[in-house]
């Protein structure tokens, strides 16, 4: 008598998803049960390889049967509960760094671009918003695994990180993965820099995106009662990304992100939602102009001499940030080449625009009036006038920033008297009438 052979369920079994998927979910589940950590995450990363493969035969953004691959992941990547079911086993420490090396390993060798971005976008994406608790999971696991990519040099994990930063714009979930990485390479480690700083020349477009959520992470407008400065390693890191490669400021336009449709819906950012990431010219300026204010703003009012000790005691800091302004305003010349060819291509594409501008200037004003005696202080509202008018002569010179007289004098209409500020205002030659 011939005994019939088991049949367990192999991945051209899942691949097409029938319409009988939600049906069969608890087959596909006992099936990864009966394989131990890491052999069913691996089973299930082949199968949903084949199941984005498939998805590429349906509409844009089309994904049949998601909460099947929502469970499916949530149990056998994460090892969560899910909604339906319970997991039998949790990682431990060891198993979780075993984890994100499986996956580093998994997205090293998926050469299908568009298929590499689905998976990871189906682990990692959240929608637009706040980070719900369900997902607090997912955020702690992307950062672990960004900064592993960091440290091995995993480019096809960072350069969909890139994509997700740039989907994601300022969101509560890309600040976060942006305070982890700057704590694990420029607080916790700081000797971990230099793995930073090598990263502009093997992913550009990570690093191009990693600027500009930096940027976003310490915006004095997100919290306008804090001192809101970076640590000094990352201002030396930022100050050598821009030395070292100053076309970074443009990467996104040079070489945009694949556009592929967010397995967890739109990317589009609800109403009331922070806006998208604009590039990191117009944070990383607003930074320059800005910094020699905050930190005067928050010094003792004990001190005799606000302006003098204010510059002297953050010389350091005044020193890095002054090395990145001239970094901001090298970058601007050394793209303006680039930007010409670019704006012959597509109008509506500016590195620098009014409003950024404007933005700018709003924030230095209620900056400049929570200063109680602004003569005193004369010396510290020179400097950040003096960088504000540096940018907007060689943005206007280079054609970063398209801006008539009356447009931008009106922007400006308010600052204290500044020499620098009035000759630019007054050179209509640099300027589009």
């Amino acid at each position: 008598m011939c005994k019939m052979a088991s049949y367990t369920i192999g991945p051209e079994d899942v691949c097409l998803w029938y319409s009988d998927t939600h049906l069969r979910l608890p087959e596909f589940r006992k099936t990864l049960q009966r394989q131990d950590f890491p052999r069913a995450t691996r089973t299930l990363l082949e199968w949903l390889h084949r199941y984005f493969v498939q998805c590429e035969n349906f509409p844009p953004g089309k994904f049949p049967n998601q909460d099947c691959v929502h469970q499916l992941i949530e149990e056998f990547v994460f090892y969560r509960n899910s909604g339906t079911s319970r997991v039998q086993q949790k990682l431990t420490a060891i198993q979780e760094l075993r984890l994100l090396e499986e996956l580093c390993n998994h997205f090293q060798l998926n050469q299908d671009l568009i298929t590499r971005h689905n998976v990871f976008d189906a682990f990692f994406g959240c929608k637009p918003g706040p980070i719900a608790t369900v997902d607090e999971h997912r955020t702690g696991a992307l950062s672990k695994l960004v900064s592993m990519a960091i440290a091995v040099n995993c480019i096809p994990v960072l350069d969909c990180a890139a994509v997700l930063l740039h989907n994601q714009g300022a969101s509560e979930a890309t600040l976060a993965l942006t305070s982890s990485l700057v704590e694990d390479y420029c607080i916790l480690i700081p000797t971990a820099c230099e793995l930073l700083r090598d990263l502009v020349d093997s992913s550009p477009q990570f690093v191009c995106q990693l600027m500009s959520s930096i940027s976003a992470l310490y915006d004095i407008d997100r919290d306008p009662k804090k001192k809101n400065l970076p640590h000094s390693a990352l201002l030396e890191v930022l100050t050598s990304w821009t030395s070292k490669h100053p076309l970074i400021f443009i990467e996104h336009f040079l070489n945009p992100p694949p556009n592929i449709p967010s397995f967890h819906g739109t990317t589009d950012p609800p109403p009331g939602s922070l806006p998208s990431l604009p590039g990191p010219f117009p944070g990383l300026i607003k930074a320059c102009v800005l910094s020699p204010l905050v930190s005067l703003r928050w010094k003792p009012p004990s001190q005799a001499d606000i302006a003098h000790a204010s510059l002297k005691e953050d010389s350091t800091l005044h020193l890095l940030y002054s090395r990145l302004h001239l970094g901001v305003l090298q970058a601007l010349l050394s793209t303006q080449q680039k930007l010409k060819y670019r704006a012959a291509k597509s109008k509506h594409e500016e590195p620098l625009s009014e409003r950024d501008v404007e933005g700018i200037v709003a924030s230095l004003k209620r900056l400049l009036g929570g200063i109680d005696d602004e003569e005193e202080a004369r010396e510290v509202v020179d400097v950040s006038l003096d960088r504000l008018a540096q940018v907007v002569q060689v943005s206007l010179y280079t054609g970063a920033l398209h801006c008539c007289r009356s447009t931008l004098t009106a922007a400006l209409d308010g600052l204290p008297d500044n020499q620098l500020l009035s000759l630019v205002l007054q050179h209509e030659g640099a300027m589009q009438s």
